[in-house]
This record gives C-alpha cells, sequence and structure tokens, in this order.
C-alpha cells in the first residue's frame, strides 16, 4: 500500500504570503483614498461654480450683495445648492455642507478690499478641505474669484460666515496664484491637516 506524502507550508511561506497580501491590500487602499479625494475635489469645484453663478444670477439686479447670506441664499427657491446638502434652510443657523464634510459659508464683503467697495461682492467660504486636496481646490477656482487666501485651520474654527477673506492670500489685483503659492499657504509648517478657502467674488 502506497502512502501519500501530504507537506503542509511553512510559517515562513505563509509569512511571505500574508506580507504579499497586506502590501497589495495597503496600496489598493491609498489609490481608493486618492480616487475619493479626486472625486471631492472635483464636486466642490463644480458646485462652488454652480453656487457663485447662480447666487450672481439671482442677486445682480440688486443694489449690492447685502442678501447674499446663508438665510437668504439657503431659501429653497433660490436653488443655489442641492438640498441633500443644506441644514436648517432658510434660517439665521442655516449650513451648507460641502464634499469632505465641511461647510460652506457665504456673507457679503463687509469692508473695501483692494479696490473693491463693501457690499459690492461677497466672500464665498469652503471649510474642512484636507490639506492634500487643498492646491487642486484652489487652482480649480481660479477663474471665479478675484482674490483668493487659504488658512489653514480645523474646521471647527468657524463659527459664521465670515465677512473677509481669512488666511494667506494667494491671489489678488495684480498677484497670480501659483501652484507654489497655493502648495505653501495649503500646508505652513505648522499643519492642522485641514484648510479654508475664502474667495472674494465681484
Amino acid at each position: 500500500m502506497k502512502h501519500s506524502s501530504q507537506r503542509g507550508y511553512s510559517l515562513v511561506e505563509l509569512s511571505i504570503v500574508l506580507a504579499i497580501i497586506a502590501v497589495v491590500i495597503a496600496g489598493a487602499i491609498t489609490g481608493v483614498q486618492s480616487i475619493l479625494r479626486s472625486n471631492n475635489v472635483v464636486k466642490v469645484i463644480a458646485s462652488t461654480n454652480k453656487a457663485a453663478s447662480s447666487i450672481t444670477s439671482k442677486l445682480i439686479r440688486e443694489p449690492s450683495y447685502a442678501n447674499a447670506n446663508m438665510q437668504t441664499l439657503t431659501n429653497a427657491s433660490m436653488e443655489i445648492w442641492d438640498v441633500r446638502d443644506i441644514t436648517g434652510a432658510g434660517t439665521p443657523n442655516a449650513k451648507v455642507s460641502n464634499a469632505f464634510g465641511g461647510q460652506v459659508w457665504v456673507a457679503p464683503l463687509a469692508a473695501d478690499w483692494n479696490g473693491v467697495l463693501a457690499g459690492q461682492a461677497y466672500i464665498y467660504t469652503i471649510s474642512g478641505v484636507p490639506t492634500a486636496a487643498c492646491v487642486d481646490i484652489a487652482l480649480g477656482l481660479d477663474p471665479l474669484a478675484a482674490d483668493i487666501s487659504i488658512g489653514n485651520e480645523i474646521p471647527t474654527s468657524i463659527a459664521s460666515a465670515p465677512t473677509g477673506l481669512r488666511g494667506t492670500s494667494i491671489k489678488s489685483p495684480g498677484v497670480n496664484m501659483t501652484a507654489l503659492s497655493a502648495g505653501l499657504a495649503c500646508a505652513p509648517a505648522v499643519n492642522t491637516g485641514y484648510t479654508t478657502i475664502s474667495l472674494l467674488v465681484p
């Protein structure tokens, strides 16, 4: 009678296989995170462009942007943002969330800034943007704004709609934004992991 000799895998062989599987999984997770971040960047740029266009077209006939505030703009009849992103629509405490889970804030410009009179423009602020997505969003929104500033701060540091630009100015009249200037503002030496992007929209 013949006996078949069956041999199992050694501990070293199993360890090597597990190490290879771990490397593949780690690579896949990093790839998925990168894809999700890219998708959210595209969503933020698209929703900001749509919102800014809608705000301008709905308020262009008014003497100023005094009504460019969260209470007015989140009213269902305005159709500025997707209703699923709005909480407390039409109230003084209305909030709009962005694709990264941070907030979107809009308020009239409170003081004259670089030749733009108070009330003749509005501040569009996007908070909670991960540092890794900041440069792509800033570059994508460059054509929309007259001025752009970036602050490296945690999302909860903003309690109400800013009426002026926050952080480091990376674009203003006569100063063009570059990827380098955006990168330095997005990730300074002390990095919170999150950024706030403020746009001055005339």
